[in-house]
């Protein structure tokens, strides 16, 4: 569902070719990392584990809200854009009608 939602914000071929691989090749990491930061000498609180999960769970909040805001700016950006094309009889060399998603 994500590689789909991924492939709904990039634009051509190309980018989304690279970018769904570029997301399976960083979601695949996150099972290494998983086996490596809750070490068997931490048991039983793994404390380390616990604090960096904390730690990812933290920066991928903050990514959701930077994320959010800058799609919000882009789409206003493409309908101002779409709006002066349209003003003024052209056509643009974007998709018509596409808008970045979560």
């Amino acid at each position: 569902m994500n590689a789909d939602r991924l492939a709904n914000n990039l634009r051509g071929r190309y980018k989304r070719a690279v970018g769904i691989a570029l997301q399976i090749s960083t979601s695949t990491l996150g099972g290494v990392i998983g086996s490596y930061i809750f070490r068997t000498q931490d048991a039983p609180r793994y404390l380390l584990g616990h604090g960096l999960a904390i730690m990812f769970i933290s920066i991928g909040l903050v990514t959701i809200v930077i994320t959010v805001l800058a799609y919000r700016r882009l789409n206003a950006q493409i309908d101002r854009e779409e709006l002066v094309e349209k003003q003024q009889g052209q056509k643009g060399d974007r998709a018509p009608g596409f808008r970045y998603t979560l």
